[in-house]
């Protein structure tokens, strides 16, 4: 038998992206909403979901929608 596979906890991130995972949920939410509620251009913005996508705590959606990833790194 295998041990029990650990998942480690969701580490710390840079305030930039702090502030991005504070404006999503689990709902998607268009891309333009999200750089006026971030206060954010949106190419930053952009460079920061790619960020946080690749460290699988961003999903994205069809038609620029955005939402925090299910599971313990979101």
């Amino acid at each position: 038998r295998l041990p029990p596979r650990q998942v480690p906890a969701a580490a710390p991130v840079e305030p930039r992206l702090g502030r991005v995972l504070e404006h999503l949920g689990a709902d998607p939410v268009p891309l333009d909403a999200l750089a006026a509620d971030c206060r954010m251009a949106p190419a930053a913005l952009l460079a920061a979901l790619l960020e946080l996508e690749l460290a699988g705590r961003v999903q994205p959606f069809p038609g620029q929608r955005y939402a925090r990833a299910a599971g313990p790194q979101a």
